[in-house]
């Protein structure tokens, strides 16, 4: 099981807002869901807060070596192509009454927001990076405050970069994936059995161990079983003919 590997940016302004953005796990399945927790705090009472914006922003940069006749004719050795596009965006309005979920206080704001990643693949791609290609995610979180007696806004802007991996069986026909919740698939993970639980494999033994037609004979390794293994009986199935004897 890989442990999570959690993720947190905080800091503060110069007009004395204080905040913080954190993700559970900076390792994503592709498709999934996952929580984003937000915490702003200014020090001045008349500072508020307006909006935050959420969004996913993927790039993807192509790099390949240029043909003999680029490189003389524009003097490069490369070409390289590089384009972003936003996986996902989510808004929230503070100044229009959206409800703060986990705190009512109007002098901090602490809220948890879910980012639904899209599940079709011709819409978001996994996290890579090789010699020739390479696509990289972005958590972005924009804040923006407004001072009520100076009119004056102030805007925060956190960028976490994240990776977005695939899962075994994670598509359906469709092409698209099974939209899980990242802290249910989590919780949903269950250890390999024990060592002593695993079964013996069979093996050919040495060249002296045949049977009547000279055929090596299928035995079970020496080796101690478990409670499990022993209730279970093991079947001797004898090798496949001889090419010569099939034909």
């Amino acid at each position: 099981m890989r442990p999570s590997s959690p993720l947190t940016l905080e800091g503060h302004t110069d007009n004395g807002v204080q905040y913080c953005v954190s993700i559970t796990d900076r390792n994503v399945p592709f498709g999934c869901t996952f929580p984003v927790e937000c915490w702003f705090a200014p020090l001045s009472k008349d500072i508020k807060l307006n909006a935050v914006t959420i969004k996913v922003i993927e790039k993807q940069t192509v790099r390949l070596e240029a043909t003999a006749s680029e490189s003389v004719r524009h003097n490069i050795h490369f070409i390289t192509e590089a384009h972003s596009q936003t996986v996902f965006s989510e808004s929230l309005d503070f100044a229009q009454g959206y409800q703060n979920p986990e705190d009512d206080s109007d002098i901090e704001w602490r809220f948890m927001q879910p980012v639904c990643l899209p599940k079709r693949l011709d819409s978001c791609s996994q996290s890579i990076s090789n010699k020739h290609i390479k696509i990289s995610h972005d958590l972005v979180v924009i804040a923006q405050f407004g001072n009520g007696t100076e009119q004056k806004a102030t805007q925060i802007k956190s960028v976490l970069p994240f990776k977005i991996y695939m899962t075994p069986n994670v598509t359906n026909d469709g092409a698209s994936a099974y939209g899980q919740d990242i802290q249910q698939m989590q919780s949903n993970r269950t250890p390999p059995p024990a060592y002593i639980d695993h079964f013996s494999d069979l093996v050919v033994p040495d060249a002296t161990h045949v049977d009547i037609f000279d055929h090596p004979m299928l035995t079970e390794i020496s080796s101690p079983r478990s409670s499990s293994e022993q209730s279970t009986p093991v079947l001797a199935v004898p090798p496949a003919p001889l090419y010569e004897q099939t034909v």
